[in-house]
């Protein structure tokens, strides 16, 4: 039997651990994760994480009515792969200030560095 954690009722309360962070093939799903009480985090596979890297755009939006509990804003990274925009990297986001974009994509660097990558994008396009 498997035993679901309880639900947290704020974001420092949010630990992602085990298969919690995991595909159901058992790849790890959590690219980073950072903040206590204002928490990010993003998710994506070490292939989505290459295929972006690999990508000279990167088209990005958000979202706010689906974001979970606790969240405000879900906000995905995509690209085209083999002619289709697929998404392949999706961050929960506490708001919407410039300093918590910044801190997202701090997350995103460090996790193509330690993947031996470099997330550079000559461009973005954004949906207001």
């Amino acid at each position: 039997m498997k035993l679901v954690p309880t639900l947290p009722t704020k974001l420092s309360e949010l630990i992602l651990e085990n298969e919690w962070r995991s595909t159901n093939d058992r790849k790890d799903f959590l690219l980073g994760c950072d903040g206590l009480d204002d928490k990010i985090v993003v998710f994506g596979t070490e292939g989505f994480l290459r295929r972006l890297c690999s990508s000279e755009i990167i088209f990005m939006d958000g979202t706010f009515k689906s974001a979970p509990q606790l969240f405000t804003q879900i906000y995905t990274l995509h690209s085209y792969v083999v002619g289709i925009m697929i998404p392949l990297a999706y961050a929960l986001l506490p708001n919407k200030s410039t300093e918590t974009y910044s801190r997202m994509f701090k997350i995103i660097k460090e996790a193509a560095l330690r993947n031996g990558l470099i997330f550079n994008p000559n461009t973005f396009q954004i949906d207001f």
